[in-house]
């Protein structure tokens, strides 16, 4: 299933986003054996790059709840499971679309 899901992140919707990224913290505090961990947190890294980056250069088209909705989903992750530069770029772009939308 994760190879399956790998094959085409970007193409991913963003409700499917928020659960996948909900699936896979839960696999990673259950402490899975060795290569379903591992993969978990490979497939965690690069939909969060790709989340992201997608979300950074399009921000304008992003929904305020979509941004809610997949803080939430991070939330508990380590810092060290995700890349730093990307989550600095998303929050940094949340806090900006949130700023627009107040004023």
């Amino acid at each position: 299933m994760l190879q399956s899901i790998n094959e085409d992140i970007s193409s991913l919707q963003e409700r499917p986003v928020i659960d996948l990224m909900q699936t896979l913290s839960k696999i990673l505090a259950l402490n899975s054996r060795g290569d379903v961990n591992r993969e978990a947190n490979e497939l965690l890294k690069r939909v969060h790059s790709v989340v992201s980056d997608m979300a950074v250069e399009n921000a304008d088209l992003v929904d305020t709840t979509f941004i809610m909705d997949y803080l939430v989903s991070i939330r508990f992750l380590s810092k060290k499971r995700l890349p730093r530069d990307k989550t600095e770029a998303f929050v940094e772009m949340s806090r900006s679309k949130f700023q627009e939308e107040s004023t």
